[in-house]
């Protein structure tokens, strides 16, 4: 169904190995998906390579034409950061960027925002009901079920 990840892959100027947990966490993604499944809930510890891992799965859904728009929302703009550079280095065919600040933009294929800004970009002229294949939230959990409960059903 999905195109396998590519051996070796190559990541900030070096080739690497995905480690076998990124690779099964890959396989049970492409499950979910198949078996209908709309919400998933990946968790990894610090330093276990998270949003290179959501990388990957963003390059093989983007390759089977599976998603076409993705929204990464962060808690901090530090994590934003973060995110856009592994993106921009792997995933170099789609485009991203990040949106803090309250700046607004419809650009890009990925779009990586701090749960504050997009909540600002909810409705006419900015992004409505089903306009991402895909979004994720990363380290959310402090800013999702607290003051955004709101903005996160939205997608």
């Amino acid at each position: 169904m999905c195109y396998p990840v590519s051996r070796p892959l190559f990541f900030q100027g070096e080739e690497i190995e995905a480690r076998p947990y990124q690779l099964d966490c890959l396989k049970k993604a492409d499950a979910a998906l198949i078996a209908g499944r709309r919400r998933m809930l990946f968790e990894m510890a610090t330093g276990t390579g998270k949003t290179l891992t959501i990388a990957m799965l963003m390059k093989r859904w983007f390759q089977a034409a599976i998603i076409s728009r993705v929204l990464f929302l962060a808690d901090r703009i530090e994590l934003a950061k973060q995110a856009k550079e592994t993106f921009d280095d792997y995933l170099r065919d789609w485009p991203a960027i990040i949106l803090y600040g309250g700046r607004r933009s419809l650009e890009g294929q990925i779009i990586v925002g701090t749960l504050d800004t997009i909540a600002g970009q909810l409705g006419p002229g900015g992004f409505g009901h089903a306009y991402f294949d895909l979004v994720v939230t990363d380290e959310c959990h402090r800013s999702i079920y607290n003051t955004h409960r709101a903005t996160a059903r939205s997608f």
